[in-house]
């Protein structure tokens, strides 16, 4: 199983987020009010960098070409768009996160 350590729970704030990389996997790691999510930080679109995005409500939205993903699962809950067209756009890979004895871990496999 790949794991990868995230950090203390106490760095990570409600609406606080970090990108973390490890083995070729990046990953979006967000405090959405007091719960630990983690997604695929590599937009399934065009590759956009979801770190990079705004995050409110729950939700990143990609800097790219504007998909939003819900934080807790990864569902795309609207499509990308370029200009007045919208692009069918996949889920972002949602992980699970573990809080054990206040530290984050990201299980990716």
């Amino acid at each position: 199983m790949a794991r990868i350590t995230v950090g203390d729970v106490a760095s990570l704030p409600p609406g606080a987020s970090v990108k973390v990389v490890q083995d070729g996997t990046d990953v979006l790691v967000a405090n959405v009010d007091g719960v630990i999510c983690a997604i695929n930080s590599v937009c399934p679109h065009r590759g956009g960098d979801l770190s990079q995005g705004v995050i409110a409500d729950g939700k990143v939205t990609c800097p790219k070409h504007h998909a939003v993903f819900d934080l807790k699962t990864g569902r795309n809950v609207t499509a990308a768009k370029i200009a007045f067209k919208s692009f069918k756009t996949g889920n972002a890979r949602a992980y699970r996160v573990t809080v054990e004895d206040s530290t984050i871990t990201v299980d990716t496999d």
